[in-house]
């Protein structure tokens, strides 16, 4: 059973009725499970009142499959890593609700099992989620150019 030490847990490609809190102790984790049928706006307005209680030191585990949630987390890990005040301050964020990646864990599920996602340069990268979109996109451009002949 995998133990999460940072403050902020991202857990990602949950189907229904799968169990992932057999395959992760989530002890003294608040758990988030981010709605997918809120408006994107409300979405990132709940993320960035639960980044700012992890930031004021509270635990919780986010559960997502949504791209823009996950594009969220990213952009605020980057913000992070930039401390670009005058970007944060056109983007309209403050400081805090930017994301340490230190005080970061992420993890896919994967054949019922929890495999941990790899945080880069520009967050995290979930792999089941990039091929998804890049596929999505690919198909998008072929029926584009179809129109177009």
């Amino acid at each position: 059973m995998l133990k999460p030490t940072a403050d902020l847990l991202v857990i990602s490609n949950i189907n229904f009725g799968d169990s992932y809190e057999e395959l992760i102790e989530l002890n003294g984790y608040e758990k988030m499970d981010v709605i997918d049928h809120l408006h994107p706006v409300h979405r990132k307005e709940l993320l960035l009142k639960q980044i700012q209680q992890v930031n004021e030191g509270k635990k919780i585990a986010v559960i997502t499959n949504n791209d823009i949630v996950a594009s969220e987390i990213n952009n605020l890990i980057c913000l992070f890593k930039s401390n670009n005040k005058e970007l944060m301050k056109e983007l309209g964020y403050t400081e805090n609700v930017l994301i340490n990646p230190d005080n970061v864990e992420a993890y896919e599920l994967n054949n019922q099992k929890l495999v941990k996602a790899f945080i880069g340069e520009y967050g995290i990268i979930f792999e089941w989620m990039n091929l998804l979109l890049e596929d999505l996109y690919d198909r998008t451009l072929k029926i584009q150019d179809s129109l177009s002949v």
